[in-house]
């Protein structure tokens, strides 16, 4: 989840590093792996044409950063490709270990930052966004609506639950900003 948020989230940037091992879970083109953005931004003319869009870094890694496009290269392209090839010359995978991400990376992190930016912050940038799942979509709209059906919230709608305590660590109500931030039990997940 946390690297589907990275892609369309800049607040992350400051927060975390992208740690390539394997290859295997990190996109070549979409994913911020090897500088503070992605080489879709950098090098749109070749991604474009390129027909690995959703590859790995991995697999084209295997594949000996042999790079496959629709056509043929024209000058301007060949350049960029060049630039790519010089941007990746140093990178070296390591077989067996998975891609990881190193940083504070915690709700409660992404909260304080997106509270300490900008007290309007509304999210559009990334409920527009057509690379962010759905259900990641509709729980960042539903939190921004406060309507996350929480059992506090549902009891308050006159919904008869049988305890408003959390359903996970069962010692407070279950309210947003507990399941998100406070509760024990989720932080450990």
């Amino acid at each position: 989840m946390w690297f589907d948020i990275l892609r369309e989230n800049k607040v992350f940037v400051d927060s975390v590093n992208v740690q390539v091992k394997d290859g295997s879970i990190i996109r070549f083109w979409h994913d911020w792996w090897c500088e503070k953005r992605s080489f879709r931004e950098k090098y749109p003319r070749l991604y474009r044409i390129s027909t690995q869009n959703m590859s790995t870094v991995g697999a084209i890694y295997d594949n000996g950063w042999n790079f496959q496009f629709s056509r043929v290269l024209d000058p301007a392209e060949s350049i960029d490709l060049l630039e790519l090839k010089f941007d990746i010359r140093l990178v070296a995978l390591i077989q067996g270990v998975e891609d990881c991400l190193e940083g504070g990376v915690s709700a409660k992190t992404v909260y304080a930052k997106l509270s300490d930016t900008d007290p309007d912050w509304d999210g559009q940038h990334i409920l527009s966004s057509k690379f962010v799942p759905p259900k990641v979509l509709f729980l960042l709209w539903a939190s921004l609506r406060d309507s996350i059906p929480t059992r506090h919230m549902l009891q308050h709608r006159g919904v008869a639950v049988q305890s408003n305590r959390c359903l996970f660590c069962n010692t407070e109500v279950e309210t947003m900003d507990h399941l998100f931030i406070h509760c024990i039990e989720i932080v450990q997940l």
